[in-house]
């Protein structure tokens, strides 16, 4: 009866069903493949596709049971081949200075800092399987666009393998490497040697074109929103646009794209239609205009390198003009679900990616939500239609940001009430005559308007990050809320149970802003970095870590504390912490207040004291590990 039952909803369901298939399928091989080897799973995998077909031809009135499952068995057999195949090799070597030549990939230009991706790449003259991303001062074409633009290069640089997380539930460098196709890191040490030269690149060029004409702190954004490439960004924006909720605007995706296809579409209808009114009327303009702005969004997808959400973006776009060819509706559920499918059928690792999670729950929620409510014009309507997509957006997309940030931008409704309509309207029109002027005309006037707009919307972020609780950290939330809260939005969206949905999906936004304390006492990162727990604080004993606090405050969303005076010996909460050798015929076995002891060389074997010994943290901690101590 349950089989049946899952039948009948997915057989009016099935194609609506197939992207969380498929992610499950993909979710699942990572943990098996760490237990097994790729080939054993790639053998169970097609086993286990063989059962569902023959279970499919015994029991046909249960077929799409057997349909799902080997979804699943695809999803799964798709991400074994790429992890064999595909996905780079970690460099295993450790960190010193090599000598790197490999064919250039990517070039991130910035004044003060580029960075470079090599593929085809030998170290020492031994290939790798992967690409290396390079940090250098600058190439040859830095400065005098007319000198040979790199294609073969020669440098030596030092490497150092990705890093696995510093404290357990961190970002995972490594895994983020991997399925990117990145081997290793490094930066680059003394001059670069160019083997082989060819044409800059579209994006090399604009981006030295938009330097020549703004500032560098604008001119990074401004990059941003043309070619995806965040380097030059000053850091402190970065963290006011994420803060205020206004990152999202960086990230090239259906905002840019739909604005870049409506301009060019608007334009060529109202250009025939002004010129030969008869050839307007004699021929599909229409189609042509839609055929045509979607050939332009190709062009800025191939300008961004076709990160995650321009994908999406575009492939809805082209979903869109679909439509319009054949006169059909095209933003529905169903063509989120087939564009979904088939980003995650040729890049099943873009599941693990956070634009990946963002974007597609965000369009996922504003297309079920904008599905139920009128079109109307007007600016009042246009403020009510942000104010519903901006709060939808910050809803559905809440527990993945504090699952993967540990943060939530509590204003993100009242910043994005006046950055969407400045960016939609003004901004990004502007960078468009920005770009055909130069690519007509050479020249940069329009710029200097941008500049203006851009400043503009940096000082709101500015305003809404310097709010009191502009910022509200929420800790690392468990995997299995983030799980529970997409089950219910499937049931919302996908099924007949939408009062049902929308409730467990409230319960589980409650549960992320209000999980239980669970915070350890004590966090020890793989680099032997201490926090001892002091009320609502966490004390660092040790010389500090950049990374090691922003870690420790995404993963306890509560602040810490360096204390220089521990460089000797200190006791924090019970916990005693010393750099010095600590041995066990120490007095301190007979005192009671203290409950924990971390010293290098810590043996207490004859007194009833927990202790950790730092000596051996590149074995017992390599991960990092989280200690609570029984009261």
């Amino acid at each position: 009866m349950f089989l049946y039952r899952i039948h009948v909803l997915l057989y009016d369901k099935f194609v609506y069903m197939m992207p969380f298939l498929l992610a499950i399928g993909i979710g699942i091989t990572p943990v098996v493949v760490s237990l097994l080897s790729p080939l054993v799973m790639g053998f169970i995998t097609v086993v286990a596709l063989g059962m569902c077909t023959v279970f499919a031809r015994v029991y046909p009135q249960l077929r799409y049971v057997a349909y799902a499952g080997m979804v699943v068995c695809v999803g799964t057999g798709v991400f074994v081949w790429k992890s064999v195949f595909v996905f780079a090799d970690i460099w295993q070597g450790t960190p010193q200075q090599v000598t790197v030549q490999g064919t250039l990939k990517t070039v991130r230009y910035a004044p003060n800092k580029t960075q470079i991706r090599l593929q085809d790449v030998t170290v020492d003259g031994a290939q790798i399987r992967g690409d290396i991303r390079l940090n250098v001062k600058g190439i040859p074409v830095a400065q005098d666009i007319s000198l040979p633009y790199p294609k073969v290069v020669s440098l030596n640089a030092r490497l150092y393998p990705p890093a696995p997380p510093i404290i357990p539930d961190a970002f995972d460098f490594r895994r983020f490497a991997t399925y990117n196709g990145i081997a290793a890191f490094g930066k680059g040490v003394g001059d670069m040697a160019v083997i082989d030269s060819q044409s800059p690149t579209f994006a090399y060029r604009i981006a030295q074109h938009i330097y020549t004409h703004m500032s560098d702190r604008i001119g990074g954004v401004a990059i941003a929103l043309i070619t995806g490439n965040r380097v030059g960004i000053d850091a402190d924006d970065v963290r006011a646009l994420r803060g205020s909720g206004l990152a999202h605007l960086l990230a090239i995706s259906g905002l840019h794209l739909g604005l870049v296809m409506g301009a060019v579409y608007m334009f060529i209808r109202s250009f025939c239609c002004l010129v030969t009114p008869q050839f307007f009327t004699a021929y599909p303009i229409k189609s042509y205009a839609s055929v045509i702005s979607l050939m332009v969004a190709f062009l800025y997808a191939v300008v961004a390198d076709f990160p995650t959400p321009t994908v999406r973006a575009f492939l809805m776009g082209a979903i869109v003009v679909l439509g319009v060819l054949v006169h059909g509706k095209a933003f529905t559920i169903r063509s989120v679900s087939v564009v979904a499918s088939a980003i995650l059928l040729f890049t099943p690792e873009s599941l693990f990616s956070v634009s990946f999670q963002l974007s597609f729950m965000a369009v996922l929620g504003l297309v079920a939500v904008f599905s139920y409510i009128r079109y109307n014009r007007g600016i009042w309507a246009m403020a009510y239609h942000v104010f519903i997509a901006s709060t939808v957006a910050m809803l559905v997309t809440l527990p993945f940001s504090a699952y993967h940030f540990g943060t939530v931008a509590i204003y993100s409704v009242l910043a994005n009430m006046i950055a969407v309509p400045m960016m939609a309207v003004a901004i990004v029109p502007l960078l468009m005559v920005s770009v055909f002027e130069y690519v007509l005309f050479g020249s940069g006037y329009s710029l200097y308007g941008v500049e203006f707009l851009l400043s503009v919307l940096l000082d709101w972020a500015y305003v809404i990050y310097d709010l009191p609780h502009s910022v509200y950290y929420t800790g690392h939330i468990p995997l299995w809320a983030v799980l529970g809260f997409v089950l219910a939005m499937v049931c919302a969206v996908h099924t007949g149970y939408k009062k049902t949905g929308i409730s467990c999906m409230l319960i589980a936004i409650g549960v992320v802003l209000a999980y239980p304390d669970t915070r350890p006492d004590i966090i020890i990162s793989r680099q032997g970095h201490v926090a001892i727990r002091h009320q609502q604080a966490y004390v660092i004993p040790t010389k500090n870590s950049f990374y090691f606090t922003a870690a420790l405050r995404k993963q306890t969303g509560i602040s810490t504390f360096i204390d220089n005076k521990c460089t000797k010996q200190c006791a924090i909460n019970g916990v005693l912490y010393t750099p010095k050798n600590f041995v066990e015929h120490t007095p301190t076995c007979n005192r009671p207040e203290y409950r924990f002891i971390i010293a290098p060389n810590a043996v207490l074997r004859h007194c009833n004291i927990a202790s950790f010994d730092k000596a051996d943290r590149i074995i017992n901690a390599y991960q990092g590990i989280k200690i609570h101590i029984p009261q």
